[in-house]
């Protein structure tokens, strides 16, 4: 049976505000830097030989950075997702994309061996991580994979990770290791790499000069005012999806939002969409600020008086910063 006859039940209101497509200032510069990346997938190494393997250029990589709850995961495989149907060379094939997270704790060789047991390919302990690397670079060409996509790419910058002897013996390897996949000369690649506000340092350092020199970078800052439109917005669509009626009459919405989502998008949209399923499963009329405070005291363990959603003054809230264990010990 194919996929189109598949009889799949309707989304729930939980899968359809997951869904709901929501963007922000940062989109356009993403959408933009992909569409640099994507762009050369189809260049020539001979411009005086005909497209195919073996006269592929090589690719380039795409820096995307943010902290935890940013929403990059979500937002890069949306922006991928989309973009993968137009990835189609000059014969007419289309190109594929693979996504994979880094394990934890990072080993290069295992990276290798998940990404080959993704597309298909089982292997044996006696091969070593230069051969593993190899052939995965192979499969990639066998799958006629285009694109690739490393999440969690701060996972290599942990002390466990490295070593502390050897961090940049282990961090030359590395780059050696994604310069390969974008340059190898029968099958290159194009490469987006993601993680948390580490990457960027690890991009930058003197061991990855030879792919910092064909990357570029997107930043999923934190929100600024000039974000807080959109998050009312973001608001106003779930109620909407939701069938609900929207009473929220104060003129700083969208910062008290901000500041709940601790300044990033993605926990932002979750408060609010968690909001918007408390209400409908209250059969509530309308999304209102009480829906709101309620949520972010479940998440957080906050009295009022340290509730965005509850304060008369949002401007004058002092939100506690979070400390680590060893401040905490510190302060008893």
């Amino acid at each position: 049976m194919s996929a189109s006859n598949i009889n799949l039940p309707p989304l729930s209101l939980a899968e359809q505000l997951e869904k709901a497509r929501i963007e922000f200032p940062r989109d356009k510069e993403l959408d933009e830097q992909l569409t640099w990346l994507t762009s050369r997938l189809f260049n020539r190494r001979d411009l005086q030989k005909p497209y195919g393997h073996n006269n592929r250029a090589p690719q380039h990589a795409l820096v995307v950075s943010g902290a935890t709850g940013a929403g990059k995961t979500t937002t890069l495989e949306r922006a991928i997702r989309e973009r993968e149907p137009t990835l189609i060379d000059p014969d007419g094939n289309c190109l594929k994309v693979l996504s994979a997270p880094l394990p934890s704790p990072f080993s290069a060789k295992e990276f290798a061996r998940q990404l080959l047991n993704m597309m298909g390919t089982t292997t044996t302990g006696k091969l070593n991580e230069p051969q593993m690397w190899e052939m995965v670079s192979h499969h990639l060409r066998e799958n006629r994979i285009g694109l690739v996509h490393f999440d969690e790419i701060q996972r290599f910058t942990t002390v466990k990770t490295i070593g502390r002897a050897d961090r940049s013996v282990a961090a030359d390897r590395f780059s050696a290791t994604i310069n390969e996949l974008i340059s190898h000369p029968a099958w290159p690649v194009a490469l987006v790499v993601s993680g948390t506000e580490e990457t960027v340092p690890l991009w930058n350092s003197k061991n990855m000069d030879q792919v910092r020199r064909r990357s570029r970078f997107v930043i999923f800052e934190q929100m600024t005012p000039h974000y807080y439109p959109a998050l009312e917005a973001s608001l106003r669509h779930y109620a909407t999806k939701a069938n609900l009626a929207f009473d929220i009459n104060v003129n700083d919405l969208g910062q008290r939002i901000s500041l709940a989502g601790e300044k990033t998008v993605g926990m932002a949209l979750e408060i609010c969409r968690e909001a918007v399923l408390l209400a409908a499963q209250e059969q509530a009329p309308a999304v209102t600020l009480k829906q709101l405070g309620r949520v972010y005291a479940a998440r957080n363990g906050s009295p009022a008086d340290e509730n965005p959603f509850y304060v008369a003054y949002v401007g004058k809230l002092d939100l506690r910063e979070k400390r680590d264990i060893a401040e905490l010990d510190q302060a008893r």
